[in-house]
């Protein structure tokens, strides 16, 4: 996983630097430096994401909401 696709989970989301690291159970510095792409995303936390994305449940008891689709008309 690299900087924009980390970034674009954060997005997805809607989640601070700070909710990210007590997500992953790291600090503020590491998830700084894996959006800048100054450090590759460890491959746990890349399974978490997938996890994450994957299953409502786990969302529910993490206190993530669920993204919603936007929807635009024109």
């Amino acid at each position: 996983m690299n900087a924009s696709e980390f970034q674009g989970f954060r997005d997805q989301f809607g989640l601070t630097t700070e909710q990210l690291a007590r997500l992953f159970d790291v600090t503020g510095r590491a998830v700084r430096k894996w959006l800048a792409g100054d450090a590759p995303v460890p491959g746990t936390v890349v399974l978490l994401i997938q996890i994450i994305r994957l299953f409502s449940d786990v969302r529910e008891w993490l206190n993530i909401e669920t993204p919603t689709l936007s929807t635009s008309t024109q």
